[in-house]
């Protein structure tokens, strides 16, 4: 299972970066550039990607993918943007 489960989590979107490239450096992988990402406020650490990023009403936004490396900025792929892109819709 990935992504950690914290109850208590909250956060707020700060940005969506649509087609603009976000660029991430991962330990093993080295730099992948993704695009249409939203970055996010959040207390987030290592293994949390693969986590669910809800709302208050607990509806599905999308997956989370990434942190920067302080740990309060998080980035998530939505969920109802990747669909759209593979011809399918969020009901």
């Amino acid at each position: 299972m990935w992504g950690a489960i914290n109850k208590n989590a909250s956060g707020s979107i700060l940005q969506f970066n649509g087609d603009t490239p976000e660029t991430i450096d991962f330990p093993i992988v080295g730099t992948v550039s993704f695009s249409g990402l939203v970055r996010y406020s959040t207390s987030c650490a290592e293994g949390d990607s693969g986590g669910a990023i809800v709302d208050s009403r607990n509806r599905l936004l999308g997956v989370h993918v990434a942190g920067d490396r302080t740990g309060s900025v998080g980035l998530f792929l939505p969920v109802g943007a990747f669909l759209a892109r593979k011809g399918m819709v969020l009901f």
